[in-house]
């Protein structure tokens, strides 16, 4: 196939000369005459003899030898390769057919060689998105053949998604699910960065309890090519939320007694009270009302992060104190020593369950529900009082059980007569003096 020379020959003499090329040494077959002929295109070598002849004598021959030499079929190339962009791209690579040496180029010009041999470095050709061929020719004894080509495509990447905002949480909370967004591609989530643990799919991703911490996510989409883009990420933090605090001092009062301060008992945080579900004040301490009253109180904590506690709660009841109204004495009647009166308690205020006492001969007397206290000697009571139901005193009161009177001395108006026996005898008649 090379285009060939032709062989000529170089008389030195002056005289004319006839040259005669001959295929055998022994000058019996004629090839072509003349100092310059174009050999056979032949494959293999042949030996050209060419004499020179003057008049009818012609001279020794001398020799050339040409040789042709075939082309080599064509190398067989490797598989065509395809990979995502940003990925390492290989070598591509070929056999031969024939035994020869491959030779690589990037033009089926074959004008650029790349390189030699069973394979070559594809990366430095194949870069950016497309597809590229790779020619692949083989040579031997110095004749190179027909090409065979391999094609590398590097198909594109879709562009970085966006994962979406970074979110904070209380520990607690509801989670709201994770909204990212891409392109045409299907979106992958990824709890690792080498994106290999998948933990769902599509632009939302519904998280479930998470621990305390920071916890990462990966999305990443992948095209149509089955190329993933690279990954954005996005963070989930949960801080740590307080136990409840206690509120401590929380008790029943009546209206006549102190309140006590009400304080927070809990991990250090911020407090904040709620008096009847309504924000009140900040602070270690509240002081209730005094009045008489139902005041609920609510407690929570706020840490560093700002989570808030659930609340602890408590009552403080300020209950109103039963009063005494009025006494009422019954004397004690009939002139005996063992004559006795009574008193009864008339209550009101309070929850109205009243128990009812005094101090009898010094020592306090429970009289339970009965108002009235009976079988009492003529005498001063004091300490008389009520008890309601919540707990709460009334005031105390005094009364006075008064002596009966005693009868006037009589006056014998009639009688204390001497009679004999059988005589009409008189009633004895007295008068009252008093």
């Amino acid at each position: 196939g090379d285009m060939y020379t032709q062989l000529k020959v170089t008389d030195t003499s002056a005289a004319a000369s006839v040259y005669t090329w001959y295929y055998d040494a022994a000058l019996t077959a004629v090839f072509m005459t003349g100092d310059s002929v174009m050999p056979d295109d032949s494959v293999g070598s042949i030996t050209y003899y060419v004499t020179e002849s003057q008049g009818t004598c012609e001279g020794p021959s001398s020799t050339v030898t040409v040789t042709i030499n075939p082309i080599p079929v064509a190398p067989t190339g490797g598989n065509d390769l395809t990979y995502c962009l940003g990925q390492p791209v290989g070598n591509v690579s070929g056999s031969a057919n024939s035994g020869g040496t491959l030779r690589w180029y990037s033009n089926n010009n074959l004008t650029t060689l790349l390189g030699t041999g069973n394979s070559v470095a594809a990366g430095s050709v194949a870069i950016l998105p497309g597809t590229y061929s790779f020619y692949v020719t083989e040579t031997t004894t110095g004749c190179e053949s027909s090409y065979d080509s391999v094609n590398v495509t590097i198909n594109p990447i879709p562009n970085i998604q966006n994962a979406g905002m970074d979110m904070v949480y209380c520990d607690g909370d509801m989670l709201m699910p994770l909204v990212g967004s891409g392109s045409a591609g299907t979106l992958n989530w990824y709890s690792n960065a080498q994106l290999t643990n998948n933990v769902g799919s599509g632009d939302t991703l519904t998280l479930g309890t998470l621990p305390i911490g920071t916890t990462n996510y990966w999305l990443a989409e992948t095209n149509g090519f089955g190329c993933q883009g690279n990954s954005d990420k996005v963070s989930v933090t949960v801080h740590p939320t307080p136990m409840a605090p206690m509120i401590v001092n929380a008790m029943d009062y009546c209206d006549y007694d102190m309140v006590d301060t009400l304080m927070a008992s809990g991990n250090g945080g911020t407090y904040t009270w709620y008096n009847n579900y309504t924000a009140a004040l900040t602070g270690m301490s509240v002081v209730p009302p005094s009045t008489v009253g139902a005041y609920s109180y609510m407690l929570t904590e706020t840490n560093q992060f700002g989570c808030e506690s659930d609340s602890g709660m408590a009552t403080v009841n300020v209950f109103e104190a039963p009063q005494i109204v009025s006494i009422a004495i019954a004397n004690a009647f009939g002139g005996c020593a063992d004559s006795t009166g009574s008193i009864a308690i008339n209550a009101t205020d309070g929850d109205g369950n009243y128990t009812y006492f005094g101090k009898i001969f010094g020592s306090l007397y429970n009289n339970g529900i009965d108002s009235v206290i009976s079988g009492l000697p003529a005498g001063t009571y004091d300490s008389l009082f009520v008890i309601d139901g919540n707990g709460c005193y009334s005031g105390t009161d005094i009364a006075s059980i008064s002596s009966p009177t005693k009868p006037a001395e009589l006056e014998l108006i009639s009688g204390g007569a001497i009679y004999c026996e059988g005589d009409q005898i008189d009633n004895l008649v007295v008068r009252d003096t008093s």
